[in-house]
């Protein structure tokens, strides 16, 4: 079984073949979390939400302003209360193992 990853969609297409060879297309939604991570190079995680707009609750900012952070891998934003962070968004893996 194959994963075909499209970086900007929640969607991956999983392709199997059947016994008799023909090639089944099947849409997967993936699970994502959003972190604020240290903007330097180790990337160290301070927070992680389930969603963007979680997130933009607890950080006092807009959720498009999440999302598009996360969408355009900014560098670094500037919080509210003057911390920088950099946010992310890590698709995670429905825990299929490729054979």
């Amino acid at each position: 079984m194959a994963v075909n990853v499209r970086p900007r969609n929640r969607a991956a297409i999983v392709m199997a073949t059947n016994g008799s060879g023909a090639v089944k297309k099947k849409c997967v939604m993936r699970e994502v979390v959003y972190m604020a991570v240290t903007p330097d190079k180790y990337e160290l995680p301070l927070m992680i939400y389930d969603s963007a707009a979680e997130m933009a609750q607890d950080l006092g900012m807009r959720k498009d302003t999440i999302s598009k952070c996360a969408k355009k891998g900014v560098g670094r934003t500037k919080l509210p209360y003057g911390q920088y962070v950099k946010i992310v968004r890590v698709y995670l893996d429905g825990g299929e193992a490729d054979t």
